[in-house]
């Protein structure tokens, strides 16, 4: 499975109806850490071009709310790549002068009950955005306004 379809895979399912955090870690790879609702389940992912990934629940639940992933490479994945894909994007401020750049980007698909918001934190590299590689990605179940 390429790396885009992983992608779409967790936002259907993050805009879907909710999931227990573990139906969606056994698509994403292995729980290696002894979960227990309300934390995370720390995965070793399947996918060779993501390094580490996480189910966050709801608050004291089971169900999963984000998906958090960071990849091997950042040059696997580039802003433009989920411009295409998702549509334009709007930059979050930074705390500080040394905070990551992070884009977000807003996924509606409307015959889904949820929609889904995705934060990519760029790689350190400078130059345009668009050309810019994604280091890591947070994948959140939000409510439809």
């Amino acid at each position: 499975m390429d790396l885009q379809r992983l992608l779409d895979s967790i936002i259907e399912q993050l805009s879907a109806e909710p999931k227990p955090v573990l139906t969606l870690a056994a698509g994403l790879g292995e729980c290696i850490n002894d979960w227990a609702p309300g934390l995370p389940a720390i995965l070793k992912p399947h996918h060779p071009s993501v390094r580490e990934a996480q189910i966050i629940p709801v608050f004291d639940g089971s169900q999963a709310e984000q998906v958090w992933l960071r990849f091997t490479n950042a040059a696997q994945l580039h802003v433009r790549d989920l411009k295409k894909a998702y549509g334009e994007y709007r930059k979050i401020p930074g705390l500080h002068m040394q905070s990551p750049v992070k884009l977000a980007f807003e996924v509606d698909l409307p015959t889904h009950p949820y929609t889904c918001s995705l934060v990519a934190e760029l790689d350190g590299e400078k130059g345009a955005l668009k050309n810019r590689g994604v280091a890591a990605l947070t994948l959140a179940r939000d409510i439809r306004l």
